[in-house]
């Protein structure tokens, strides 16, 4: 997920809070949220980009039709990366999380597709 506010993570476990069951926890390697919904299925949600893999984050991706790109090489883009097997279940996750927070934020797919939060078609979508 991208964003050009960095403080959005700390609302991420209150946005995803009626979806399922919600666990925030801290440790040596930073925060993680991670939602488990009422199959058991997991949407984890990463505070940060691990060292080494920026390139994955910050390359330029493809421009879809009608959507408006922030600038990824931007110092001001925070990056947080998740991970999930299930496509509906992120696309649900994206929806709750840009109805809560007042800033855009976009998912980057695994075919390099940039979506806006709101509007991820879990058929489309690559992991």
């Amino acid at each position: 997920m991208l964003t050009d506010d960095k403080a959005v993570f700390d609302r991420f476990a209150g946005a995803l809070a009626g979806l399922g069951e919600v666990l925030q926890v801290s440790g040596s390697q930073g925060t993680v949220v991670q939602l488990s919904d009422e199959h058991g299925r997991l949407f984890t949600v990463f505070d940060a980009v691990p060292k080494g893999v920026e390139w994955e984050v910050f390359q330029e991706p493809p421009t879809p039709s009608g959507r408006r790109l922030p600038s990824l090489k931007c110092d001001d883009l925070a990056a947080f990366p998740f991970e999930s097997r299930w496509p509906e279940l992120v696309a649900r996750a994206l929806s709750a999380i840009a109805d809560v927070v007042d800033e855009r934020v976009w998912l980057l797919d695994g075919d390099g597709v940039l979506w806006d939060a709101g509007s991820v078609d879990p058929v489309r979508l690559r992991l």
